[in-house]
């Protein structure tokens, strides 16, 4: 189950699908912690960018489901 759950809740995280086709990254992936907003959303879009897949988890649901519609990710 891919889907989020109500903010507050702890364990909050979505997949990312990995944009680049050969990266340094690709075939990997990557959990980042705090990627809602700062520089855990910078490191998951960089990670994206090197191919990875990437899990971001957080405590703002809501900015997870922004941070997730932003850099392009879904259900993977």
């Amino acid at each position: 189950d891919h889907s989020i759950p109500a903010p507050g809740s702890r364990g909050t995280g979505n997949i990312l699908r990995g944009v680049a086709v050969m990266g340094k990254l690709a075939g990997k992936v990557a959990v980042v912690t705090g990627g809602g907003s700062g520089v855990g959303k910078a490191v998951a879009a960089a990670f994206l960018a090197e191919g990875a897949k990437v899990v971001v988890a957080g405590r703002d649901a809501a900015k997870l489901t922004a941070t997730v519609a932003e850099l392009g990710g879904g259900p993977d």
